[in-house]
């Protein structure tokens, strides 16, 4: 006997399961915003945003996931994807997830 509801049950488990490992598959490239980072002030803030392009050209928001280290923790800081001024100078923050990187530069003035 047919039954369409088993069929309809199979094939929401088929696509939810497709859909769970390409949403799985390393990035083809990640992208950090702003693409390089200005603070001038010792009030300054910047949010950042991470964003991940799958091969099938997909993008996604990965923020949260994503690591984010100065190289230099004397000139800027990272809190809750938040960068802040510490002391005046040049450095750079490397950004990785799941394999890919990028690096981005940094350039804090009037941090006193």
């Amino acid at each position: 006997m047919f039954r369409p509801l088993c069929v309809v049950q199979t094939l929401v488990w088929v696509a939810g399961a497709a859909a769970q490992a390409v949403a799985g598959a390393a990035p083809a490239r990640i992208d950090f915003y702003p693409p390089d980072v200005q603070l001038v002030s010792s009030q300054a803030r910047q949010r950042y945003l991470g964003v991940a392009t799958r091969a099938d050209g997909v993008t996604e928001d990965v923020t949260a996931r994503a690591q984010v280290a100065p190289a230099d923790a004397k000139i800027v800081r990272v809190d809750k994807q938040i960068l802040y001024p510490v002391a005046d100078g040049q450095t750079t923050l490397a950004v990785q997830l799941e394999g890919r990187s990028v690096t981005v530069p940094v350039v804090v003035k009037s941090a006193a």
